[in-house]
């Protein structure tokens, strides 16, 4: 594995982590539905580096960061991509921070950090 790609999946069991000590401390549970994004992300990332050898587009798209893998997940697990992939931008506008506030609960977000874990 070329050191580019051995970053990416450092950086993505990194995030991953972080978003699992922010549900053990149940504090801000929408910043680990984030940080659970960007660790998928960054590990499709470090796929499409691995499969290509070219530096991965600047995108926070799943689907299309799962396209270029040129991989199929089973349906249970292309689910789990696609129910995560509105949670990168809803930390980030304020407009939308009260709503998800709302709606991340320790417990869902909990479930998700569990399910995400499985696409590791």
């Amino acid at each position: 594995m070329d050191k580019k790609t051995q970053t990416w999946l450092e950086i993505a069991e990194n995030d991953l982590e972080f978003a699992e000590q922010i549900v053990q401390n149940q504090q801000r549970p929408y910043y680990a539905m984030h940080f659970c994004h960007q660790a998928i992300e960054k590990l499709l990332k470090g796929v499409v580096q691995h499969e290509t050898g070219k530096i991965p587009p600047r995108t926070h798209n799943l689907e299309k960061l799962l396209q270029l893998t040129k991989k199929e997940l089973p349906s249970e697990k292309l689910e789990i991509l696609v129910d995560l992939a509105p949670h990168y931008l809803s930390t980030k506008y304020p407009e939308d921070l009260e709503k998800f506030y709302k709606q991340y609960s320790i417990e869902f977000v909990r479930d998700q950090a569990k399910k995400i874990k499985e696409l590791f």
